[in-house]
């Protein structure tokens, strides 16, 4: 798309990851962190080896993890950045090289 206002047309729902995805583009970084943390905190958590769950909403798990850590990178938190991902397990971290990256 060449608009940049065309997304308000596409992400006109009142699901989560619609909200979400709005936020993100508009740069609403406070939104985007209380959504994921929100998410996160009510959906199961992984365990090793399991294939990762989808929410009612269709979002993943490790994509919120990542979409919720950019979050606080443009916040500029990065000690509590560095501290989540330090408590990540090395299974996650290992699959997404954007969360090695942040480490």
């Amino acid at each position: 798309m060449e608009d940049p206002d065309a997304i308000y047309s596409v992400l006109q729902g009142t699901a989560l990851s619609t909200q979400l995805l709005r936020h993100e583009h508009e740069g609403n970084w406070a939104r985007v962190l209380e959504g994921y943390d929100q998410h996160l905190s009510t959906t199961a958590p992984l365990h090793l080896g399991s294939s990762l769950p989808l929410s009612e909403d269709g979002l993943e798990h490790e994509g919120m993890q990542r979409s919720l850590l950019h979050a606080l990178q443009q916040l500029g938190c990065l000690h509590v950045l560095q501290a989540y991902i330090g408590a990540m397990p090395p299974s996650t971290l290992a699959r997404s090289s954007e969360m090695r990256e942040a480490r």
